[in-house]
């Protein structure tokens, strides 16, 4: 262990590495409150026994960007390996995509999709960040175009929860 970061979640339940090395994390206080914030892991910090301590709530070096607060726990992120796309799924039932081409500090809400009937427990972008991939509590599994901004394939025959989904890192099926 050689860094520790402090965040305002109660529990982080999601994270992803920014391709400029910046750390979103997805997390919460169950049944009270979510949200996704950006952290630079460069900062400094506080030394005690060896571990850097960074603290990501009162510190403005550390914390990058306040995406969004959610009503209920955020439980899963995603990153577009262009970098230009983060999504972030949860217990509302909804995944949040956000636009991040012109950079974290400017980042923007690009498109709410909302069609799962329970919590999405994970989802994954294309390399492109053309289609979105969710898996939820409600037994199905989903893939999203995200430009035309419409379903394009739900897999309902799960017997059980889908609690993540993957794509290839070419993004092929």
């Amino acid at each position: 262990l050689v860094k520790r970061v402090r965040t305002r979640a109660e529990r982080a339940y999601g994270l992803a590495f920014l391709p400029d090395g910046k750390l979103a994390v997805a997390g919460g206080r169950p049944g009270q409150e979510g949200d996704v914030r950006v952290y630079d892991l460069n900062a400094e910090g506080k030394t005690e026994d060896g571990v850097e301590f960074l603290d990501g709530v009162n510190d403005k070096a550390v914390l990058v960007k306040h995406l969004f607060d959610a009503d209920d726990s955020v439980l899963c992120l995603a990153v577009s390996a262009d970098g230009k796309r983060l999504a972030a799924g949860g217990c509302d039932r909804a995944v949040r995509v956000f636009d991040l081409s012109d950079g974290v500090a400017n980042a923007k809400l690009d498109q709410t999709v909302e069609n799962h009937a329970d919590w999405v427990l994970g989802c994954a972008l294309t390399a492109d960040g053309k289609y979105l991939v969710t898996a939820g509590r409600d037994k199905t599994a989903k893939v999203w175009d995200l430009n035309a901004k419409e379903s394009v394939v739900t897999f309902p025959e799960h017997q059980n929860i889908v609690y993540g989904v993957a794509v290839k890192a070419d993004g092929s099926a």
